[in-house]
């Protein structure tokens, strides 16, 4: 994890079709935003946040549900990573 950085958390976006892409740009822009992948099934988007603290991450959480065509935010909160691969096995 990051220097000073302690709080992990995954959010489900469930976003309005039309609005998708606009989305996807908006939170491109949010710098404790690590990772964005574009998914199937009930939300549309998963999204890895890295913050100091649980107050940060409620503050990001809810820039993300203001953003224009976000319709739902689900957040699973890290309370201890098991394993974390850093490379790739070939």
């Amino acid at each position: 994890r990051a220097l000073g950085k302690n709080s992990l958390a995954y959010v489900l976006v469930k976003t309005s079709p039309r609005q998708h892409q606009r989305v996807l740009k908006v939170l491109s822009n949010i710098d404790e935003i690590y990772e964005i992948y574009d998914v199937t099934g009930e939300y549309q988007i998963l999204l890895r946040i890295l913050v100091e603290n649980r107050l940060r991450l409620s503050e990001i959480v809810n820039r993300i549900r203001k953003v224009n065509g976000v319709r739902e935010v689900y957040v699973l909160y890290v309370l201890s990573v098991i394993k974390e691969e850093k490379t790739v096995k070939v």
